[in-house]
């Protein structure tokens, strides 16, 4: 993202195998330095904060400590702003630190930093455009983060949305599957669709263009869907496995950053979430 937001050349990334990179990630040919910190959640806000507050005071400190060595590999570049890069900010108290810290380096009238040197702390935010860029020429595919759902979660769905299952077991029943079999294929049916659920909540939490193109994705096909169920000559079970199968191979191709196993998650919770409503029934 970085590499997409400066032009060719502009952002020089740091390495670190060789003695460290003094506590620097990259820099700007305009003079601003990078660092990227994540740490390992979960943590309440007091706990986050104090570690990112720790990450600042360490790494300025190496900053002040290699001024020499950084000149060096700043060549002509003189910084004027630090910036941290985190997942997420929740304490106004981090920012106070960081002006705090910027304040002492002004203060040392470091050779390597203008005389208004700032410390910034951001999120990944900021790379909405470069970020969908990238997505939109296909260069990276999503990290999906799904969490799985539990049998007590199931339980519990279930017997909040009763009529939902009611018409799930009457479609169902049209299978002509043994009992326990489609007792254990409406648990899975459920399972599919809260899981479903849970992976476009991550999307739009994170890549909201993506999911909304995942939406218009599920739409598009649902339009449809109740008219294929009526005109099929296949059988049931056949039908749903087309279903599921052209389902997933559509949002493959149309939709950018979604990878196999993401189109397979969210095929299982489109055909779930259509065979408890409408759009997905079969010919008794």
């Amino acid at each position: 993202m970085l590499n997409r937001r400066y032009r060719f050349g502009e952002y020089q990334p740091i390495p670190d195998r060789d003695k460290g990179d003094f506590g620097l990630e990259g820099f700007t040919r305009d003079g601003t330095a990078l660092q990227f910190y994540a740490a390992e959640e979960p943590l309440s806000v007091d706990a986050l904060t104090e570690k990112q507050k720790n990450k600042i005071t360490r790494d300025i400190g190496k900053l002040c400590k290699n001024s020499a060595q950084i000149a060096r590999v700043l060549d002509l570049v003189r910084l004027h702003m630090w910036v941290l890069l985190v997942p997420r900010i929740e304490s106004k108290s981090l920012l106070t630190h960081a002006a705090k810290k910027a304040e002492e380096v002004r203060a040392k009238a470091l050779p390597i930093c203008t005389d208004r040197f700032s410390i910034t702390v951001q999120t990944d935010s900021g790379f909405e455009v470069e970020r969908q860029q990238i997505l939109d020429a296909k260069l990276a595919k999503i990290p999906l983060q799904v969490a799985e759902a539990d049998a007590n979660e199931i339980q519990i769905w279930s017997q909040s949305n009763s009529d939902l299952v009611e018409t799930l077991d009457q479609k169902l029943a049209k299978l002509h599957k043994p009992p326990a079999t489609e007792k254990k294929l409406k648990a899975q049916m459920i399972r599919h669709f809260l899981e479903g659920q849970n992976a476009i909540d991550f999307l739009h939490a994170n890549y909201p263009s993506v999911a909304e193109q995942v939406r218009n994705c599920k739409q598009n096909k649902a339009k449809f869907l109740a008219t294929e169920s009526l005109t099929t000559a296949a059988l049931p079970m056949d039908f749903m496995r087309e279903t599921l199968t052209s389902y997933q191979d559509r949002l493959a191709k149309e939709v950018n950053g979604i990878g196999e196993q993401t189109a397979e998650i969210l095929a299982h919770e489109a055909v779930a979430d259509w065979l408890f409503r409408c759009p997905l029934d079969f010919e008794g």
